[in-house]
């Protein structure tokens, strides 16, 4: 392998392996990776969800109009002994223009880490 190619799969597998991934915890907020910039956010129900593996939930949601206008900013998760509440908190980018309406319904989709295995707990809409 050449010199450069060497020090350029190096850099990357250092740099994967540099720091853990966060965990969040069960009164914090879930990050939605790019979406920080999402701002007057607000609840949003989501329509259904999918278990994954390592404790992690797939939330499918529907927006209507503008993705600009619906960005997605963060899952909020509360987790008791019998019921994890996962709420969607939808906004718009600064840089938007959301007065025109769009009248289009557009199918999304997130994944959530979960703290700690669902094993047997309900899953509940916090939007709702």
């Amino acid at each position: 392998m050449a010199p450069a190619r060497l020090c350029v799969a190096l850099c990357v597998v250092l740099c994967a392996c540099a720091a853990p991934p966060v965990q969040p915890s069960p009164s914090r907020p879930n990050p939605v990776p790019g979406a920080e910039r999402a701002i007057d956010l607000r609840p949003h129900p989501w329509t259904s969800y999918d278990v994954m593996e390592d404790n992690r939930i797939r939330l499918h949601y529907t927006i209507t109009g503008s993705p600009q206008c619906n960005a997605l900013g963060r899952v909020e998760i509360v987790e008791s002994a019998d019921t994890v509440t996962l709420t969607l908190h939808i906004g718009r980018l600064p840089t938007a223009s959301c007065a025109a309406k769009v009248l289009k319904a557009t199918d999304m989709s997130t994944e959530v880490q979960l703290p700690a295995p669902l094993d047997g707990r309900s899953v509940r809409d916090g939007a709702s």
